[in-house]
């Protein structure tokens, strides 16, 4: 993981066959990431807040490493996870939510 250009942290076992690489271009990723787990780190991808040379590599990890995704859902994303449930339900697949939801930015 490279954080700023300034940081460099290895995780995992010496010689796995699985290599991936996150760049942090945002220290909010780290709170979308605690607030909203997997989803928050969707989230902060496509804010562009962290980034990866190989993301095909990076989702290979997680699937593989499922009990660590699953620990991104628990603590403050647990907490948040009513608050994104009713933001959800605002978005609803009716006539005027699929416009809603379809319209350009």
């Amino acid at each position: 993981m490279v954080i700023d250009e300034s940081e460099r942290h290895v995780f995992g076992t010496a010689g796995s066959h699985l290599l991936g690489e996150i760049q942090i271009h945002d220290a909010a990723a780290w709170g979308l990431v605690a607030s909203k787990g997997s989803i928050g780190a969707g989230e902060a991808y496509i804010h562009g807040y962290w980034s990866s040379p190989d993301l095909t590599a990076v989702v290979r990890i997680f699937v593989s490493n499922l009990e660590v995704l699953d620990a991104l859902e628990g603590g403050l994303a647990k907490l948040g996870r009513p608050f994104v449930q009713g933001l959800h339900g605002l978005n609803r697949n009716t006539r005027k939510g699929s416009e809603k939801n379809i319209a350009a930015p």
